[in-house]
């Protein structure tokens, strides 16, 4: 259970990598926005995630976060972004679980396990985060992903 709470820590500060309210005139937004495919390795855990940066500064994202043979949880969220310079700040107000693997089953939503996984996909909305950004055309880095461009 431990671990699945560490996961959520981790994904959830995966998820918020990047905005404060709507953008701002001064916000360098194009270069970002668009769809953008991610994969990344940290304390063990694999992410592969899908984030849409739209121009109004919003995004969605789905992330899929193994962090052991046979456990996973996928879901997503979303929120606004905003890109200055190379700081990307992101303020999430969505969470959602989609599906949980534990030990190769899928959890039921009724489980209360998964209520405790679901809770905590929640757990961060409102937070903002900032991290810095390497954009190198349709290539960025941001913390432990390496992200493409989706064409």
């Amino acid at each position: 259970m431990r671990s699945i709470f560490q996961a959520l820590a981790v994904a959830s500060a995966a998820m918020m990598v990047g905005a404060v309210g709507a953008p701002e005139a001064d916000n360098d937004n194009g270069q970002l926005v668009g769809r953008w495919a991610c994969t990344g390795q940290n304390r063990g855990m694999a992410f592969v995630s899908h984030f849409d940066y739209r121009p109004d500064g919003s995004y969605i994202s789905n992330q899929q976060i193994t962090f052991s043979p046979g456990n996973m949880i996928e879901g997503g969220g979303g929120g606004f972004w905003r890109l200055n310079g190379d700081v990307l700040t992101d303020t999430k107000t969505e969470g959602r679980l989609d599906r949980f693997i534990r030990n190769g089953v899928v959890v039921p939503e009724g489980d209360p396990e998964y209520q405790q996984v679901a809770a905590g996909a929640r757990a961060n909305l409102g937070a903002t985060t900032q991290g810095r950004i390497t954009l190198n055309g349709d290539r960025l880095t941001v913390g432990f992903y390496s992200c493409e461009r989706q064409r």
